[in-house]
């Protein structure tokens, strides 16, 4: 443990050497949920124009992010890769490279309260140009315990803008109201629901994607998004958008960055399965309101043959957590369109029972506690034409469901 702080504490250190030295613009995303999509779409839309660097994969931790500025990979146990990022650092500042980027898009996260502290202070504050907060919902309540602590934490980054910095909140997903009272920062809004600096219209969604309009506030510029089949894909690209704007690049510009944006693996992505089925892979992770918002994009999703949903635990929900899996149960009986339900793991039973208490059928709940009886079971069970939604959180390896179910 000793080692390991020390470790953090000399990656922190020279990564803010490295920053200051450089003095590129930083934009910094974070939420409980959509920050590396949010992060993607950003990056695609200011590479059009900028020399920008991203946060590699999900290195948005206390080790990631340095690691990321430094354009580093995780030697892991590796005490001669260690030596390598730290002679990498200490060559940056001591010989000035040509083509350093201009901009650093990145993604920080955090499981306890302070780690949002701890990745600021790596940021020269008149590096900060822009806070992006893309989501505050139950996660990690094993050390939140609370929405309000989740809030708080999430709000971080935006005490840390200088007076001209912005801060930029999904106005769907965030109480705005508060976070501009609390922070006293310049707030830039995007949404779908409620009325924001840029806002989407118009949606209309088909097996073949969505196609909307994004409205500015001067004009609606229409986009079709390929890869979507459910509305909240669409906020990243709304966030993008802002960011362009943010960055003086045009319209035309910031569209053509938005069309190389693409959906990362487990991010309720379309794949061809057995049988000419469709797989709706969002297996890589889960919370309570990411859940019911797979739900929902499986019982909406324009298809008339059967909707199977595959849950499995969602985990670090604290004391909290059986209440949690048995209103995710409640809320896919209520959905009234879903033809079939399968769990995995122990809370998974808790999502059945749920689901059985408010009239979902239960001859049409299979659960079980082993991934490979599950896929067993899987490969009679699956017909013609299924649309499957796979689903749970990252330590309950859903992935492998998905890989059985691939065509």
């Amino acid at each position: 443990m000793l080692i390991k702080k020390i470790l953090e504490r000399s990656l922190k250190w020279i990564a803010t050497l490295v920053l200051k030295f450089y003095q590129p613009k930083v934009i910094v995303i974070t939420g409980t949920v959509g920050k590396t999509s949010t992060k993607e779409a950003i990056w695609c839309v200011l590479k059009e124009k900028f020399n920008v660097l991203k946060t590699k994969e999900n290195y948005n931790n206390e080790i990631g992010v340095p690691l990321s500025i430094l354009e580093c990979e995780n030697p892991q146990r590796n005490i001669f890769g260690w030596i390598k990022v730290f002679l990498k650092g200490i060559s940056l500042i001591i010989k000035k490279r040509k083509n350093f980027p201009q901009i650093f898009v990145l993604e920080i996260a955090s499981n306890k309260p302070g780690d949002l502290k701890y990745l600021m202070e790596m940021i020269p504050k008149k590096n900060l140009q822009v806070a992006v907060l893309t989501a505050v919902s139950p996660v990690h309540l094993q050390f939140f315990k609370n929405l309000e602590n989740i809030f708080r934490e999430k709000i971080t980054p935006f005490f840390y803008l200088p007076p001209k910095g912005i801060g930029i909140v999904n106005n769907d997903e965030c109480d705005v109201n508060s976070i501009r009272e609390i922070t006293k920062k310049q707030i830039l809004t995007y949404g779908i629901l409620k009325n924001s600096d840029v806002k989407a219209k118009n949606i209309q969604y088909s097996q073949d994607g969505i196609n909307f309009k994004i409205d500015d506030g001067e004009r609606r510029i229409s986009f079709f998004f390929k890869e979507g089949v459910s509305f909240y894909q669409i906020y990243p690209i709304l966030a993008g958008f802002l960011v362009g704007k943010l960055f003086n690049l045009s319209s035309q510009i910031i569209i053509k960055g938005l069309k190389n944006y693409h959906l990362l693996p487990g991010r309720m992505k379309k794949i061809k399965g057995k049988k000419e089925s469709l797989i709706l892979d969002d297996t890589y992770n889960a919370s309570p309101e990411a859940m019911k918002k797979a739900l929902k994009t499986l019982a909406n999703f324009p298809q008339s043959a059967r909707k199977i949903a595959i849950l499995g635990d969602m985990l670090e929900l604290g004391e909290k957590s059986s209440f949690y899996h048995q209103e995710i149960g409640e809320f896919l009986a209520k959905l009234d369109s879903i033809d079939y339900l399968i769990t995995l793991g122990e809370e998974g039973k808790r999502i059945a029972q749920g689901a059985e208490m408010f009239g979902f059928p239960s001859n049409k709940i299979f659960i079980f506690q082993k991934i490979e009886d599950l896929n067993n079971f899987l490969k009679k069970f699956i017909e013609k034409r299924d649309v499957i939604l796979v689903k749970g959180s990252r330590g309950m390896k859903m992935e492998k469901i998905v890989k059985e179910l691939i065509k």
